[in-house]
């Protein structure tokens, strides 16, 4: 729970890996483009951008039709390097409970250029929700703080 509105901590949520759950500093994120979608994000301070996975972005019509136009990057994960799209995400909150704790806007985010990189949640890295929040993992209680800065 949190203390106050500076101040909130979140459970670690289950994820389904192989034959067994696992819990991971996984938070609800509502992610806006033309369409909508509440979804999961790992808070991953060893990532150094905000990722979306493809499949996501094409559900809320995040890509272009036309993409020759947009900036392209690459990334290294633990299912290797590929090809990355740059593109404006124009709202994602981070949720807890049925509240939004914080708003980013108009953000530069990275998605795959293929639907075949496994990437099975968002990713929050470390170029937007680290620079308004201290971050606490709590490793062994399998909880998330945010201290808002």
């Amino acid at each position: 729970m949190s203390n106050n509105a500076d101040t909130i901590t979140c459970k670690y949520l289950a994820y389904r890996f192989s034959q067994k759950f696992i819990r991971l500093p996984l938070i609800h994120v509502y992610l806006k483009a033309e369409l909508e979608v509440q979804t999961d994000a790992l808070v991953d301070s060893g990532s150094t951008t905000t990722f979306i996975p493809y499949e996501i972005a094409e559900s809320i019509d995040l890509l272009p039709e036309d993409r020759r136009d947009l900036p392209e990057s690459g990334a290294r994960a633990a299912a290797g390097e590929f090809k990355t799209y740059i593109v404006n995400l124009p709202v994602l909150q981070v949720i807890k409970g049925a509240h939004a704790f914080d708003t980013f806007r108009n953000i530069s985010v990275q998605v795959p250029q293929s639907e075949r990189v496994p990437l099975p949640y968002a990713i929050l890295g470390r170029d937007h929700i680290f620079r308004h929040f201290d971050i606490t993992f709590h490793e062994n209680r399998k909880k998330v703080t945010f201290h808002r800065l």
